[in-house]
């Protein structure tokens, strides 16, 4: 009934608007040194309106669904100092089909869950007991409807299931983390024995410690420092920046920046994505956005309102709770694996290297203009296709603009990090920087 009545309050004002309804049960369970740390339950709903008045937008936000009359006075208030816009809000028809809810996932009950993390550890600590192990699991029900002036109204729901596992080892030489990620929308059943070996195999390998020197090493980054290192891209592929003409891509559309086999999508269609959907937070559908196709940049992503002042079309990128109006993001990020490349014919194959499992921190790197200054926080070394021991005091930094270039080589295993999803990357003649 709030969207309803919220209609009702609008129809004689003589505005565009849109209304943004959204409500969402999450449930975690944590761990915390081995043992259990807390149980939560949270529920959130609320409902936001957008307005365009005589060119100008305004909005606002309620939680408290009694005072939805207040909540169209202050947005029309608000109209009066707003961005002037010239936009259209869209009758998107034809949606396109998502996979956001799994039945396996959606029955999963929570006592299940908790035993899943009792069972993880107790299968870490059997291998491993001197390490501390932190674990949380978390499974959130959301639902989201839109409706606007034009006729646009539909919703949908998704049920999202995440499971992070940490461990801290304290050895001579100072504390280590590990640190490992599972997207179990899909599929809840989770093979906790195979997770369990190679987290504790990691673990085990880092406990030999070897020096390297300051130079230039061909590098395997893992599926999460993979992420962060494309992340940077997707600072200089918004469109708001195109706007503000402050990207270090705004001459680059139709040209090559990266190797012929580096292929990345935007795709808010992924199935079990943790940014899927049917519809973006302007109504508009959501789809496959090409931005690096065989090397050459493609496209910027945008939403509406920058897409207008640009004289662009939405790529379906436009992002909201009903907190906030809508703002450029990216979706699912998808890099396209090789057909034949293995972690292990991939290490096998260096002589002399550093495979990196997580790194820490920005420094004080300008992300804007595609530079990162990263410490190394586990890496290991490699000598003729073996991992011979963890490196320690080591920083990679550079400019992701110049070391798209030194990509040699994608990965064929895709990790699912929920809204990345990426293989291991090989980059030739990095340079590391050791403090020992």
């Amino acid at each position: 009934m709030v969207i309803e009545d919220l209609k009702e309050l609008l129809k004689d004002k003589g505005v565009i608007y849109d209304i943004f309804y959204e409500k969402s049960h999450n449930e975690s369970f944590k761990f915390r040194g081995d043992e259990p740390y807390s149980s939560e339950k949270k529920e959130k709903r609320g409902v936001g309106l957008r307005v365009v008045k005589n060119g100008k937008i305004g909005f606002s936000s309620t939680s408290d669904f009694s005072k939805l009359k207040e909540l169209v006075d202050t947005a029309l208030t608000l109209s009066f100092y707003g961005e002037k816009v010239d936009i259209k809000l869209p009758l998107e028809k034809d949606l396109p089909e998502v996979k956001t809810v799994s039945n396996k996932t959606s029955l999963i009950k929570g006592e299940k869950l908790f035993s899943m993390g009792e069972e993880m550890i107790s299968l870490i600590k059997e291998k491993e007991p001197e390490v501390k192990i932190d674990l949380s699991i978390e499974k959130e029900y959301y639902y989201a409807r839109l409706v606007n002036s034009e006729g646009f109204d539909s919703d949908y729901e998704k049920i999202i299931l995440e499971f992070d596992l940490s461990g801290l080892l304290v050895l001579e030489d100072g504390l280590i983390w590990f640190y490992d990620f599972y997207n179990l929308s899909e599929n809840p059943e989770l093979d906790l024995k195979k997770v369990s070996e190679e987290f504790s195999q990691l673990i085990k390998v880092a406990k030999k410690r070897v020096k390297i020197n300051t130079g230039e090493y061909k590098i395997i980054l893992m599926p999460l420092p993979a992420a962060y290192f494309f992340s940077i891209l997707f600072v200089g592929a918004n469109g708001k920046q195109l706007e503000k003409k402050s990207t270090p891509l705004i001459d680059k559309e139709g040209k090559e920046i990266a190797p012929s086999f580096l292929n990345i999508i935007d795709d808010g269609t992924y199935p079990f994505g943790f940014n899927t959907s049917p519809f973006d937070g302007d109504g508009i559908k959501r789809r496959k956005t090409k931005v690096i196709e065989n090397g050459v940049f493609c496209n910027f992503l945008f939403d509406l309102t920058t897409a207008k002042k640009l004289n662009r079309e939405s790529t379906g990128n436009g992002e909201r709770s009903y907190e906030v109006i809508p703002t450029i993001q990216a979706t699912n990020i998808y890099i396209e694996p090789s057909k034949d490349y293995p972690l292990a014919r991939i290490i096998k194959e260096i002589k002399d290297g550093i495979i990196v499992y997580y790194m820490l921190g920005g420094g004080q790197s300008n992300v804007l203009a595609g530079e990162f200054n990263w410490v190394i926080n586990l890496g290991f070394k490699i000598e003729d296709g073996e991992i011979i021991g963890r490196i320690k005091d080591c920083m990679f930094a550079g400019n992701l603009y110049e070391y798209l270039n030194k990509i040699i080589l994608i990965g064929s295993e895709i990790k699912d990090l929920g809204n990345y999803f990426v293989p291991p990357i090989v980059l030739d003649k990095c340079k590391i920087v050791s403090k020992e």
